[in-house]
């Protein structure tokens, strides 16, 4: 699941939801991964950045996240609270802002680093990183965007 916001400054923030499940218990928002390795290729930060997304693009925040580890069939939730994600958010745009002013900013682009890059709207050098070709057979559209928004809570 797709979500799109763009920011008042012009910035864009996005994110793709793997999995959204709603229930009587609430909104679970969860991210697939391929390993069989629990703590492999993972960060609390990227849930993180999809609570935010959602709670500003459909005003609810979600009740759980987590990770699905495919090959075994395993859900592992993480625990968050809204300081957790107050905290993030405030080092989320501390990172944004001196990303689009230092002039020492070291960034290491690539296809794999970016994609899922929380600061990719803010790097020239992720925005000229060379492309990938896409197979148009399963590209996905973006369904839903936010409208202009502060990135407050």
């Amino acid at each position: 699941m797709p979500l799109k916001l763009t920011l008042k400054s012009g910035d864009k923030i996005r994110g793709r939801i793997d999995m959204l499940r709603k229930s009587p218990a609430g909104i679970e928002i969860i991210d697939g991964k391929g390993t069989d390795k629990i703590g492999k290729n993972i960060s609390e930060e990227q849930l993180y950045t999809y609570v935010i997304l959602y709670k500003m693009v459909y005003g609810v925040w979600p009740d759980k996240i987590g990770f699905l580890y495919y090959k075994m069939r395993l859900i592992e939730y993480i625990d968050f609270t809204l300081d957790d994600i107050e905290l993030y958010r405030k080092r989320f745009i501390t990172t944004m802002i001196e990303a689009k002013t230092d002039e020492e900013y070291k960034a290491t682009p690539s296809h794999k680093a970016c994609q899922y890059c929380s600061y990719f709207s803010v790097c020239d050098e992720g925005k000229n990183r060379p492309k990938r070709k896409v197979n148009k057979k399963s590209a996905i559209k973006e369904e839903h965007t936010g409208s202009i928004q502060t990135f407050g809570l």
